[in-house]
């Protein structure tokens, strides 16, 4: 049996990565990893079980940033408003400054027969962004809204907005999107 070596397992999962930022999620395949980084298909399977193992361990370590951070959110902010501000704030930071992430992500979970469960959005045992929500409406503080649309409605508008930031267009500021969002959804 071949040893796992970190080094090589690195290259995969961001080879893997290059081919979903350049041609899609559905089109990922070992053969295509493999080829790019010069390698035996059959040197993929020491490290990932199959190409849905891949796509999880990529997928895992897209959102290991927003994990941290949104732990630290709930962690240490106050009030109910200030977390779901803070919880913008860090997409918007990340967006920022690795733009490609939401799209890797994002690709991902749309996939036919994604290996990733669609209630697993940020990757927790349970989704404590989406407790967070709930607990804003029941404070009467948001709208009574499906959370899930809330969630999809900041992240996607926070995505577009960093593909506008990657390709040197019409950007909104942090400021002019958390205006937009509060007003969206504060009662």
């Amino acid at each position: 049996m071949k040893k796992k070596d970190n080094e090589k397992y690195e290259k995969i999962l961001n080879a893997a990565i290059e081919i979903i930022k350049e041609d899609g999620a559905a089109t990922l395949s070992t053969t295509k990893v493999a080829k790019r980084v010069q390698i035996s298909q059959s040197n993929i399977y020491i490290y990932f079980k199959n190409k849905d193992d891949l796509l999880k361990q990529i997928y895992q370590s897209e959102i290991s940033d927003y994990q941290l951070r949104f732990h630290d959110i709930l962690e240490n902010s106050h009030s109910t408003l200030e977390k779901i501000t803070e919880y913008i704030r860090a997409l918007y930071d990340i967006s920022i400054e690795n733009p490609d992430s939401m799209d890797v992500i994002e690709q991902i979970k749309q996939i036919p027969d994604s290996p990733i469960d669609m209630n697993d959005v940020v990757g927790f045992e349970s989704n404590p962004i989406v407790d967070l929500i709930k607990k804003g409406i029941a404070e009467n503080i948001l709208k009574d809204v499906n959370p899930n649309i809330y969630l999809t409605m900041i992240f996607n508008t926070i995505r577009m907005n960093a593909a506008n930031t990657k390709n040197k267009q019409n950007f909104s500021s942090f400021d002019t999107l958390l205006d937009l969002f509060l007003h969206g959804i504060l009662k």
